[in-house]
């Protein structure tokens, strides 16, 4: 917990100072971890409203960079309007946080069982893609807390279904984030194509990396480590 909550400190004061890309998304991964770790309510809701600030930026700094457009295009100068923003809302949020860090007792460090990360895993429908992302991201933040033996072939699969879904969240979002703009129509039907067959092969993917006697054997590893 103590090492869990250092570097999301850590993390905090380097996005107050600099919130880059790369520390902002640092900052949301900490925020997580920390977060899985946790079974008090109170905290994790602070926790989750820097999540939040950060997703701001994080979302547009992704749609930046998937459109791939000159620096002068308008939509480009919308979105960083946008993100300039965002990020001030952050850095001055979490300075504020750092004044008062708060202190976890060591009796909120107890993180639900790794079997029912694992159960929220594969009950989650592979056709809501979000859904099944953020039960992948708790279940491998489970397993990365409690760092078992025999875990990292299961590690990498959830890393490439997270890699996978990951980057179809990030076209439809940034399709969300710049749909209300006059001049969006062939950016928007470029990233709806791109989903589109991002998402077909998930489906593939998912079928061949987590069917019926890798779901038991994944069962079977988490009882064996709870």
């Amino acid at each position: 917990m103590n090492h869990l909550r250092k570097a999301l400190l850590s993390q905090m004061e380097r996005t107050a100072a600099e919130p880059s890309e790369a520390a902002v998304h640092d900052l949301r991964v900490a925020v997580r971890r920390f977060s899985e770790a946790l079974r008090n309510r109170k905290f994790r809701k602070q926790l989750r409203q820097i999540r939040d600030h950060a997703a701001a930026v994080r979302d547009r700094d992704v749609t930046l960079r998937l459109l791939r457009r000159p620096k002068n295009d308008p939509i480009v100068n919308y979105l960083q309007g946008q993100r300039d923003l965002a990020a001030a809302q952050l850095t001055a949020y979490l300075k504020r946080q750092l004044r008062h860090p708060p202190e976890i007792p060591p009796e909120q460090g107890t993180p639900p069982s790794l079997l029912s990360r694992v159960e929220a895993f594969l009950n989650a429908d592979p056709a809501q893609p979000h859904a099944l992302r953020i039960a992948a991201k708790h279940l491998r933040y489970a397993i990365e807390i409690r760092d078992p033996d025999g875990a990292e072939p299961w590690l990498k699969r959830l890393r490439q279904l997270q890699c996978q879904l990951g980057d179809l969240h990030d076209l439809q979002v940034a399709a969300s984030l710049i749909a209300a703009h006059p001049r969006a129509a062939s950016a928007l039907g470029q990233l709806h194509a791109r989903a589109a067959v991002l998402e077909a092969r998930f489906q593939l993917q998912w079928r061949r990396n987590f069917g019926p006697r890798i779901r038991m054997r994944l069962i079977v590893w988490a009882r064996a480590v709870d």
